[in-house]
């Protein structure tokens, strides 16, 4: 049976955290997922892309709230892969007590912010300082496709082509 892709244009600040996300990169359609810095009276909207991975790691890239993204109903099915010792570098999924999560680097800079971020995997939730206590490190983790929202499955290239037919 062929599953029913349904991408839509919404807003940034729409679109749920862990959201599956479709751009125009440089190469062609990119999955991202969107992930979301909450403050004591603020939401910031940001997009990790996850697919193809970028070079030089995975890095946080803000997005305006009023901002079209391109959506798909799901969530991310992650394989770990398997697990190294050290310390987790840009890039890498990492476990811990609290959670798993991938370590990104930040493109905006704060003054007396490390420029480092870990986003949960399982919330879209972007935190900070969550290396202490790492229990395992998967540097080899991919993206083993969406579990679609209505009990389906996708891959990421059926993705791409429901968002460019869209």
């Amino acid at each position: 049976m062929t599953e029913t892709i349904k991408v839509v244009s919404r807003p940034a600040f729409a679109a749920r955290a862990g959201a599956v996300l479709i751009i125009q990169g440089e190469d062609g359609p990119a999955v991202c997922m969107k992930v979301e810095r909450r403050g004591l009276d603020f939401v910031r909207h940001y997009l990790v892309p996850l697919d193809p991975r970028p070079a030089d790691g995975a890095g946080l890239t803000y997005l305006d709230p009023e901002d079209e993204v391109m959506t798909c109903a799901g969530q991310f099915r992650f394989v770990l892969g398997e697990a190294a010792g050290g310390s987790p570098g840009v890039g890498d999924v990492f476990t811990n007590s609290r959670g798993t999560f991938l370590k990104v680097a930040e493109h905006e800079r704060f003054e007396g912010r490390k420029p480092l971020a870990y986003a949960d995997l399982m919330t879209g939730e972007v935190r900070s300082r969550q290396e202490k206590a790492v229990k395992a490190v998967y540097p080899g983790w991919w993206i083993d496709g969406v579990v679609l929202d209505h009990d389906g499955k996708a891959t990421l290239q059926q993705i791409r082509e429901a968002a460019a037919g869209s």
